[in-house]
């Protein structure tokens, strides 16, 4: 059985949480909610490819069951991408930020992109900000 295990990073110390799932979710970002549910922004492994995840747990730490799938969301933005800032809002909409590219190799500076995306308390995209949820920007690269 393949397990999911996600990494939190707090200043020095690194924790982690095995679940029995598919693949590897890292965790870049995390906050907790007014309701005081955690949720946590990274990436998820499919298919070789980092594709933007957002994973939202109870209080008592069980998946929250209400929010995406099992308590987990992923937005494939571009060939690759991964949320680094989360940032949970009054209305219960969740903001979160993070990189893309379109090129296999995420490191290619000439192709990375910012990108913001908003999502509805149950974690499906809120079409209603930027485009369908989603607002892509090119980095500019400084040499």
């Amino acid at each position: 059985m393949k397990k999911l295990a996600l990494i939190a990073l707090l200043s020095s110390m690194v924790i982690t949480i095995t679940y029995p799932v598919v693949e590897v979710v890292s965790a870049y970002g995390y906050r907790n909610q007014v309701d005081g549910k955690e949720l946590k922004a990274g990436y998820i492994l499919q298919n070789g490819k980092k594709v933007a995840a957002v994973e939202r747990t109870n209080t008592d730490g069980s998946l929250d069951n209400s929010f995406g799938t099992n308590g987990l969301v992923t937005t494939k933005i571009a060939t690759q991408s991964y949320a680094t800032r989360i940032h949970p809002q009054a209305d219960g909409k969740i903001f979160v930020e993070g990189w893309a590219s379109f090129a296999e190799d995420p490191l290619n500076a000439e192709d990375r992109f910012v990108f913001k995306a908003r999502y509805n308390p149950n974690g499906t995209l809120d079409t209603t900000y930027a485009k369908n949820g989603i607002f892509l920007e090119r980095e500019e690269v400084k040499l």
